[in-house]
């Protein structure tokens, strides 16, 4: 069977969606022959570029006119065609199906719906009215081509039946897995004078760095009996954050060896995994914590509680928490030896049992093949 995964972004670059897009196109490929396929060719990737070339920030709606977005999709059919698919996967993209006319059944991959997002984030929340328009209705037109949908949370499925009216037999909800190759490993309890709290993101804003900083500062007056160390992957500064318990190590690269060796090592080497986000569909490096047995001190937000189970992987705080509120949290768990070991374990087992592509490869290749 001949899969063609959907994507403007290469998805066998591991930048790419945290590194999702290449963990599940590598599953996808023990099954089915697979391709990667780009809707744009030369003249609509030109206009594309043109259209968005003003916008900034990650996460921005896509300012194609709809004749664009038809031209688009044309080129998409042309190229299904070509390549004799038989299924599309489809990460995200909206746009090629507004003129979608081909056998090729459709599964959709989402984390989140647009209406979420739009609600969600504060970079799209400043998009004009018009392409919010056109950008939902060209998702809803998404969801009713699709055969099937898969999504990440019961967060993104809730939102899918009830903003857009889709019918719940269309959806299936299979978690995925961390985007770092390990055998995942139990933790100890700390025993030293030096606690290492770990951070990783490249949103100071969106993921919490600031209530992350609050929170170590905390632990450092409450405790003065160790040293409390706040670890900042992804970021090299952050405006307004510093201090000599901060450390900023830069954003790690998985597609260097070196670089993800060192990722892998702060997960090994740290304590307590500390991300206070804002909004977050999956938050994948809650899965790589987990994989490392870190308890994780996170908020309730998004589809966070579908990867952090509160009391049994971490804890899920309010948005509301404050740093103090964190670090109380965390001298909480510190101090609790056995309470501490038990998260860890049951994270660990969650990664082997739940939260991995390999189990996540098997569902996808099932509902595939149903299809036919």
């Amino acid at each position: 069977m001949n899969v063609a995964v959907l994507s403007q972004q290469d998805p066998y670059n591991r930048k790419t969606f945290s590194g999702t897009s290449y963990s599940l196109s590598k599953q996808l490929e023990k099954h089915f022959n697979v391709c990667w396929i780009n809707p744009n060719n030369r003249v609509t990737g030109l206009l594309s570029r043109y259209f968005n070339r003003t916008k900034k920030g990650r996460f921005i709606l896509n300012q194609n006119p709809l004749w664009v977005s038809k031209l688009i999709s044309k080129n998409f059919n042309r190229l299904l065609n070509k390549n004799k698919i038989d299924v599309v996967f489809n990460i995200g993209m909206a746009g090629p199906f507004t003129a979608y006319k081909n056998k090729a059944k459709i599964i959709t991959f989402a984390d989140a719906s647009m209406k979420q997002m739009i609600e969600y984030h504060y970079d799209i929340k400043e998009s004009d009215a018009q392409a919010i328009t056109l950008n939902e209705a060209m998702e809803k037109t998404t969801f009713e081509l699709s055969d099937v949908i898969i999504t990440t949370s019961q967060w993104c499925s809730d939102s899918i039946i009830n903003d857009y009216s889709i019918n719940p037999k269309k959806i299936e909800l299979v978690p995925v897995g961390a985007n770092i190759q390990i055998d995942p490993e139990y933790k100890s309890p700390p025993e030293k004078n030096t606690i290492h709290l770990l951070f990783v993101g490249i949103d100071p804003v969106g993921k919490g760095l600031a209530i992350a900083a609050e929170a170590v500062a905390k632990l450092n007056e409450l405790d003065q009996s160790k040293a409390y160390i706040l670890d900042v992957v992804g970021l090299s500064s952050a405006e307004g954050i510093a201090g000599e318990h901060i450390k900023f190590h830069g954003f790690l690269n998985k597609n260097i060896t070196e670089e993800e060796k060192q990722l892998k090592d702060f997960y090994r080497n740290s304590d307590l995994f500390i991300l206070p986000t804002r909004l977050d569909t999956i938050g994948i490096v809650f899965l790589e914590a987990s994989s490392y047995g870190l308890p994780i001190l996170t908020c309730d937000t998004g589809g966070v509680p579908e990867y952090v189970i509160n009391n049994e992987t971490g804890y899920l705080l309010p948005l509301s928490a404050s740093g103090a509120d964190f670090a109380k949290k965390a001298l909480e768990l510190l101090n609790d030896p056995i309470k501490y070991t038990q998260i860890s374990r049951r994270a660990v087992e969650l990664i082997k049992t739940k939260y991995n592509w390999d189990v996540w490869g098997e569902r996808v290749a099932e509902i595939i093949k149903n299809l036919y």
